[in-house]
């Protein structure tokens, strides 16, 4: 995996001054490490393994890491990598000692000294407690107790908003908040799954924390530059944007591929007396799908379901011993009326809305998706596109988004001055920029760029942060009483899903492997079996979404 990246990094770095035999020792840390006169200092975190952390040979690591040092290929400009912890980075940036923060969470807060760039990475943080608090279903039973975060974190502005009434121990890094946790002298606290795990593996711990179900939240890492400082940041995105899936995917997997001990114990599903009731009534499940929206969810060529969605449906199905009956609709609006009116009782895909959640039940996301700005690039003839990269500098311009989806809604909502224009599928959309019907398209990049390459629209470009936030892919069920228990089986389903094979997935569809060849070919008849049969196809004119 790594070998892969380090090849990328090396052939794009014909500036390197050093010899092939010493790239070949350790190839990713070589140029950046290096003390270069203008290299762009990047202040990045110490202690928050694996995502940004300073490793036993005192040098920068993670997955931000190598994404910056990928950047740095890309863009032909060196790097020089300065630690420090969470706030101490903050001050650097805000005092000039470092051009750019590798990764942070954006907030109103930190919004009033720096400027953001589009996302990078996306992380789900939890509460964990120590297994003496027994088992905890919200952070409502915490009845009072402290909860430990980092000083100066997302986390911590996030729990003083949203629980005011909590009460928080604040300490200087991760290895202080776990190593406090371990003692007891902090019960519940807040960090990502891969930042405990890999402490406890560091410190070879047998302790076994318990977690919320759900995430507090999910958020997406960006680059933080000083406010104001517009030249920095439209260079930071331009090759930020330009950086391959594949080679995203391919990180994602080297250092978020492990195992997280509290997700992932061999966990039978514990079924009570009426969920093994109800199962044995409806042993075969339709379900509509989306089924033009690759990677996540679409037919293939010989009409097989493919993509993020088949491969979860498939587990779901597996987990709950049902075959789930597949069913593409002619269109999205077509789908969600469908299982609104309950004419099919569940839906794949379907991010949760409070107007949507009035008729249906949603199971936890399975996929979060992350938006992004796409506009034609410069070398088409457009000028001045740097002003697009955010949603208020589109105002008056022409903006092709599907027909009826959940990105459609916010945009009328809260940027009513960009003029919609509406089209049946993502790539009619994509089309729409690429011919100069339309100044933009915003929506889901994994999507975007999957079909971009398919469709050869070569002149387009990812142009910045969609800014409407990640937005999670649900199972929406029909509600009435007959089928109230199948949203509550399919979380348990999900729940079961180990984080290995949740990274498989991923690594599959957005990865540039298996799920790329698989989209052109029929399935294998025993992936057929187990993912269900199709009942109804839908042309490449058809309008797919979420």
């Amino acid at each position: 995996m790594r070998t892969k990246i380090d090849g990328r990094i090396a052939r794009m770095r014909p500036w390197i001054g050093l010899v092939i035999g010493i790239l070949l020792l350790n190839p990713l840390s070589l140029l950046a490490e290096t003390d270069h006169s203008q290299a762009l200092r990047i202040g990045y975190r110490l202690d928050s393994a694996p995502v940004q952390f300073r490793n036993e040979r005192g040098e920068a690591d993670g997955a931000l890491i190598d994404l910056w040092r990928l950047w740095s290929a890309e863009s032909g400009a060196p790097v020089r990598f300065v630690g420090g912890y969470n706030q101490a980075t903050q001050e650097m940036l805000v005092s000039g000692q470092v051009d750019a923060l590798a990764g942070l969470f954006e907030s109103s807060k930190r919004a009033e000294l720096m400027d953001f760039s589009t996302p990078i990475l996306s992380s789900p943080y939890y509460l964990f407690y120590h297994p003496v608090l027994g088992y905890l279903q919200s952070i409502d039973d915490l009845k009072g107790l402290p909860v430990g975060v980092t000083r100066g974190s997302f986390h911590e502005q996030y729990l003083r908003e949203n629980y005011p009434a909590l009460k928080l121990d604040l300490y200087d890094g991760y290895q202080d908040l776990f190593k406090a946790a371990l003692e007891q002298r902090v019960q519940a606290f807040v960090t990502q799954p891969s930042y405990l795990q890999r402490y406890l593996k560091k410190i070879d711990s047998p302790e076994m924390f318990g977690r919320l179900r759900q995430p507090l939240y999910t958020r997406a890492y960006k680059a933080a530059v000083a406010k104001g400082d517009v030249t920095q940041l439209e260079l930071v995105n331009r090759y930020l944007d330009e950086l391959k899936i594949e080679d995203r995917a391919a990180i994602s997997q080297r250092w978020f591929g492990i195992t997280d001990p509290a997700a992932d114990q061999p966990a039978g599903l514990d079924f009570t007396a009426q969920e093994q009731a109800w199962l044995s009534v409806h042993p075969n499940i339709p379900i509509l799908v989306d089924g033009d929206w690759p990677p996540v969810d679409f037919l293939d060529e010989a009409g097989r379901h493919q993509g993020i969605a088949a491969d979860y449906i498939r587990h779901i199905g597996e987990l709950l011993g049902v075959t789930f009956e597949i069913q593409a609709e002619a269109d999205f609006k077509v789908m969600l009326e469908s299982v609104k009116n309950g004419r099919v009782k569940i839906a794949a895909s379907i991010v949760n809305t409070p107007e949507r959640a009035r008729n249906l039940d949603f199971s936890a996301p399975f996929f979060e998706i992350l938006k992004v700005i796409v506009t034609r690039s410069e070398s088409a003839g457009i000028h001045n596109l740097a002003n697009l990269a955010n949603l208020a500098n589109l105002a008056g311009k022409i903006v092709a988004v599907e027909d009826g989806v959940f990105t459609m809604r916010q945009l009328q909502q809260n940027y009513p001055q960009i003029q919609l224009k509406p089209v049946p599928t993502m790539a009619d959309a994509l089309r729409a920029v690429s011919w100069g019907n339309a100044d933009a398209y915003i929506g889901n990049r994994a999507a975007a760029q999957w079909l971009i390459q398919q469709e050869q629209l070569l002149n387009l470009v990812y142009r910045g942060d969609g800014e409407t936030g990640p937005a999670g892919l649900s199972f929406a069920v029909h509600r009435e009483a007959e089928w109230a228990p199948l949203s509550g089986l399919i979380d348990k389903a999900l729940a079961a899903i180990s984080v290995d094979e949740q990274q498989r997935i991923m690594q599959k569809w957005l990865g540039g492997g298996e799920g790329r060849s698989q989209s052109t070919c029929a399935a294998a008849e025993s992936d057929s079996d187990s993912a269900g049969k199709t009942v109804a196809g839908r042309t490449s004119q058809d309008s797919p979404r979420h």
